[in-house]
């Protein structure tokens, strides 16, 4: 997901830090997109395509963003926007603009696709690395350990 939402979304007056996951327990839903959702669809305009205008049809939200592969939704009254999965509903439409009667199917997003697990990811990647000593693997000289004097190497190699 770009910046193209969160644009929309402050746009249309929410914060998108305020985006959480469809909770798992919400499944699978089907929906089916109609005639009256693609009258006014707009081809690449996450906000009025006929996916969103379905969504906000169906589940009556006051906001819908879909997206290739995900939709972001604002319940009615709600302040906060839920993330969600979508088919390839919003390609097909771009494709063929003929998508009456096609499934527009949501589900919440496995465990690895939450917000925000990709920044955790990567916290834990770093807290993970053995933290290395200064000088640990370098040469003797960088390290700072005492050199042998030059006399001591001239004797040694005589």
């Amino acid at each position: 997901m770009g910046a193209h939402w969160r644009t929309e979304a402050r746009a249309a007056g929410y914060n998108p830090d305020k985006m959480v996951d469809v909770p798992r327990s919400f499944g699978k839903m089907e929906l089916t997109i109609t005639m009256k959702d693609m009258k006014g669809a707009t081809i690449g305009d996450g906000t009025s395509c006929s996916g969103a205008r379905c969504i906000k049809r169906v589940l009556d939200a006051d906001w819908a963003w879909v997206g290739a592969s995900t939709g972001i939704i604002a319940p009615k009254g709600s302040r906060r926007l839920l993330r969600f999965l979508v088919n390839g509903i919003a390609r097909t439409q771009d494709r063929t603009m003929n998508v009456v009667g096609e499934k527009l199917i949501l589900r919440a997003p496995p465990k690895s696709a939450k917000v925000g697990a990709r920044q955790k990811r990567r916290e834990v990647e770093v807290r993970s690395h053995k933290r290395s000593r200064p000088g640990e693997g370098e040469a003797d000289s960088v390290k700072g350990t005492p050199q042998r004097s030059l006399a001591a190497m001239l004797r040694a190699d005589s």
